[in-house]
């Protein structure tokens, strides 16, 4: 499925339970009114949410019982409480996104085997609530070739504002 337009929804704009799903936002804007979800997906295998941007929901991007999960590109405003939230979702990604201005920037619950690098995060209430074990950067490297989510030219992890630890990039976990 992809977007021929921007998306205006005063309630929960898309609900994914189905395999082998792509939805590409195909750069346009799905703007809420501060109640539901942007996408939700539930039970299913094999699903892609890619190139656009939510902005002004309660929860943007909420899946449950998931596999192979793959998020690229999204940029996500204004949530009232979360920008992602997985809740059982195992062997998944979120890359190359952000998420501005929403309360939690990635809710994690019983969600294993995930990668999330190359990303920007920068919530009100605190970054990431994590109880399961998954994977926050990938290989580190630069390259003149590459340029990351703030501009730079090194990959391998995220961008946390408020972060407050050290990274020296010889880590990949």
């Amino acid at each position: 499925y992809t977007l021929t337009g921007n998306v205006n929804e005063s309630g929960s704009c898309f609900t994914i339970t189905t395999d082998h799903v792509i939805l590409d936002l195909a750069g346009y804007n799905i703007t809420g009114s501060g109640v539901g979800f942007g996408v939700e997906v539930g039970n299913a295998t094999n699903v892609t949410i890619r190139n656009g941007s939510f902005k002004n929901y309660l929860k943007v991007v909420s899946a449950h019982n998931v596999t192979y999960l793959n998020i690229t590109n999204i940029t996500v405003l204004n949530s009232v409480t979360t920008g992602f939230e997985f809740i059982n979702v195992n062997h998944s990604s979120i890359e190359g996104s952000s998420a501005k201005a929403v309360g939690v920037s990635l809710n994690f619950s019983q969600s294993f085997n995930n990668t999330i690098h190359n990303n920007l995060f920068n919530a009100t209430s605190y970054q990431v609530d994590d109880d399961g074990a998954n994977h926050y950067n990938i290989s580190y490297g630069c390259s003149d070739d590459y340029e990351n989510i703030v501009g730079g030219n090194c990959t391998g992890g995220n961008y946390w504002a408020e972060y407050r630890g050290s990274d020296s990039g010889a880590g990949s976990s």
